[in-house]
């Protein structure tokens, strides 16, 4: 879905200059400046994280720098979303331009899958158009970075006017308000309903538009026919410069992705940079002051080294680093081993009645192993243990009847 509205009156008139919106109000050449960077701006709720947004990108951008792109704040505002959806994208500005009189309008699209957001627009409730910018370094140049809907807005008559399902027909109301065909109503607009352009044709309805009317006043017909000629002439080069402006804000588009991509990827390297640091730097800490000196891997060579991204200083700072752990790893290696820590603790914790206990066990089991002495024999007693066994190992023996005497 398509709208078109107005988002700053005629600067000129008594409510910018010192009514009830001269401190919001910006200079026609503040607004004529910052045509392109409107060009894809991102329609808000009720400028719900801008500002959260806002100071995250600009904490990462270069200090060379006052304010950060659009475009990297609007790719902050997206990382919110994944997290609170109420900091979500709902749509982008396609169109920015300056009416005759004196207004400035945006034409911005919503997409149709959130019909809950259309319908807060065209019932009024949403239909209010707040923006949101940023004075670059106090030059008076401003940075816009968002449109918010709200309810209502701090700038008098900034609403929606009209929307519709064909961004031609939205055009073709731009063309009637550029044209005079339709009046501008930067003084008149109030909140309500939006209408829709298939709902309201009258509105773009006109019998004669003024320069039709000058002409037809013209009796010379040839004098009519050069000036229609002149006229179309005028047109094509109208629609030569805005399918150049078309170029140029696509050109615009592809920088702002290279400079958001520029800047994640920098973010990226800064993260894994400072990971780096911390990890040698617990490791400089075990090797001690002395070795660290020796090998070169105090802290400030080591980040030295990292902050410079210079492949060569890296693999040498590696390999020192490698050659000190391995000469710390001999070094603990060749020391005698101390006793335990827990052995040490439990030998302390024998108490006199416990050893006591022990040394009883161990009398009682030395003399149950020992071996039972054997009792004296005499030579007769030995005779008698022989001829037993020799008896014991006849018995049960068959002789023959040839072995009797």
């Amino acid at each position: 879905m398509f709208f078109l509205g107005l988002i700053h009156g005629r600067p000129e008139d008594e409510i910018y200059t010192s009514g009830e919106a001269s401190n919001l109000a910006l200079s026609r050449q503040q607004l004529r400046d910052t045509f392109a960077h409107f060009l894809f701006a991102p329609i808000t709720l009720e400028h719900k994280g801008i500002h959260t947004a806002f100071k995250t990108a600009k904490s990462l951008t270069s200090s060379s720098f006052d304010a950060p792109v659009p475009a990297t704040v609007s790719a902050v505002l997206k990382l919110q979303a994944e997290r609170d959806p109420k900091h979500a994208i709902l749509g982008e500005i396609v169109d920015f331009f300056e009416v005759p009189s004196g207004g400035f309008y945006i034409v911005y699209k919503i997409p149709d899958e959130l019909d809950s957001i259309v319908f807060m627009i065209i019932n009024g409730l949403a239909c209010g158009l707040s923006l949101t910018h940023y004075e670059l370094n106090h030059t008076g140049n401003i940075m816009p970075y968002e449109v918010s809907l709200c309810y209502e807005p701090a700038r008098p008559h900034c609403y929606t006017i009209v929307g519709s399902s064909s961004l031609q027909r939205v055009l073709n109301y731009k063309r009637s308000l550029m044209t005079g065909r339709i009046p501008d109503p930067s003084l008149t607009l109030k909140r309500q309903k939006v209408y829709i352009m298939s709902e309201a044709p009258e509105l773009v309805a006109a019998s004669k538009s003024p320069v039709e009317e000058a002409l037809s006043t013209i009796p010379d017909e040839n004098a009519r026919k050069i000036l229609a000629e002149r006229m179309g002439d005028l047109m094509r080069m109208v629609d030569t410069t805005e399918s150049k402006n078309v170029n140029l804000t696509a050109d615009n588009k592809a920088l702002n992705e290279k400079l958001s991509a520029a800047s994640a990827f920098n973010f990226n390297a800064e993260a894994q940079a400072q990971l780096l640091k911390s990890q040698l730097d617990l490791l400089t800490t075990s090797l001690g002051v002395e070795k660290c000196k020796k090998f070169g891997l105090s802290n400030d060579v080591t980040h030295a080294a990292i902050d410079s991204g210079d492949y060569n200083q890296l693999a040498r700072l590696m390999d020192r680093t490698l050659v000190a752990c391995s000469r710390q790893f001999m070094e603990m290696s060749a020391q005698p081993e101390a006793p335990s820590p827990m052995k040490r603790a439990a030998a302390e914790q024998i108490t006199p009645q416990t050893a006591a206990v022990v040394e009883e066990v161990a009398e009682e089991l030395t003399a149950a192993s020992a071996p039972v002495a054997a009792p004296a024999m005499t030579p007769e007693d030995y005779l008698a243990r022989a001829m037993a066994s020799t008896a014991r190992s006849f018995r049960g023996t068959r002789v023959s009847g040839d072995m009797m005497m």
